[in-house]
């Protein structure tokens, strides 16, 4: 269950920030038709999400019960930033998105709601099955089909 709980941490307000500001700056690259640029936006935005696991730990936050307010401010934080990241790729990728957002049990939102953090219902409950997204290539395997 992913809740927003109050209890946070000085990176909190640094992974809003950037997830937030990605929206605007996406928007500005593709009314300049500057596909390419939105894209590394997006996912600039999701690195920063990367980064703030990083810095939490919430693996070290789930060992003590102590911790179990800020784990669930963490995990809130980061369904949030995915949920607002995969509604930005979700012109490019539509299908990903849909199966993003199923994963962790959120809703499609408008993209004018897209830089308002914390629309994420508190409470819901993301997958027990988690479906790999994006499978890694073996490198032989890319190469024999390019041979072919």
């Amino acid at each position: 269950t992913v809740k927003r709980t109050g209890v946070t941490g000085e990176m909190d307000a640094d992974l809003k920030a950037t997830v937030s500001a990605a929206v605007d700056k996406v928007a500005a690259k593709m009314e300049n038709l500057r596909v390419a640029d939105a894209i590394t936006e997006i996912f600039t935005a999701i690195k920063r999400c990367n980064k703030y696991i990083d810095e939490t730990e919430p693996w070290v936050l789930a060992k003590e019960e102590v911790n179990s307010d800020r784990l669930a401010t963490v995990l809130y934080n980061l369904v949030e930033g995915i949920a607002i990241g995969a509604e930005l790729i979700r012109p490019f990728m539509p299908e990903t998105t849909d199966k993003i957002l199923s994963q962790i049990n959120a809703s499609p939102r408008a993209f004018e709601e897209l830089d308002q953090f914390g629309l994420y219902p508190s409470g819901q409950k993301v997958t027990d099955a988690p479906e790999i997204l994006f499978a890694r290539l073996k490198l032989d395997e890319v190469l024999a089909k390019l041979e072919q």
